[in-house]
């Protein structure tokens, strides 16, 4: 399998393939105005394996905020992480290993190192392997973030 990108298309999550995964056959992905879409020749369980609804994976824990992973492998782990308002994920590193969040809805408070930065649905906070990084729900609603970490922990 040889994968090319990672895509957010219509509240999916899905890798991008050129080439046969399990006998079934991917063409590629491309931008469609303010939409980006999925081109997919073939069908079946293999397919499937490597597009997941966001909605499936979010959700509430008691006292401390929510992750659930969406893919892995050895060089990427793909995540959902759900703060509800006041929630914390405390500062810590990942040495060793680059991290990103995409802010999928609400708005956080995100450490970097020494710094503070607010980011809003749609913007993409980066923390480089070694960086200390935490995330804070500042908003009135769910702070939900698609987060990657590579290599995979």
């Amino acid at each position: 399998m040889n994968l090319k990108s990672l895509w957010f298309v219509q509240g999916l999550f899905c890798l991008g393939v050129w080439g046969a995964v399990g006998g079934f056959c991917y063409n590629r992905l491309g931008w469609g105005g303010d939409i980006i879409q999925l081109f997919v020749l073939g069908e079946g369980e293999a397919a499937m394996e490597l597009v997941k609804k966001l909605d499936d994976f979010v959700g509430v824990r008691e006292g401390k905020f929510y992750k659930e992973t969406l893919f892995r492998s050895e060089r990427l782990l793909l995540g959902v992480n759900c703060l509800e308002p006041g929630q914390v994920q405390l500062a810590h590193t990942h040495d060793g290993q680059d991290k990103f969040y995409f802010v999928v809805s609400g708005n956080g408070r995100f450490q970097l190192g020494d710094e503070f930065v607010t980011a809003v649905s749609g913007q993409v906070v980066w923390a480089p392997a070694g960086l200390v990084h935490g995330v804070e729900n500042v908003g009135n609603g769910r702070l939900t973030l698609l987060i990657g970490i590579a290599p995979a922990p």
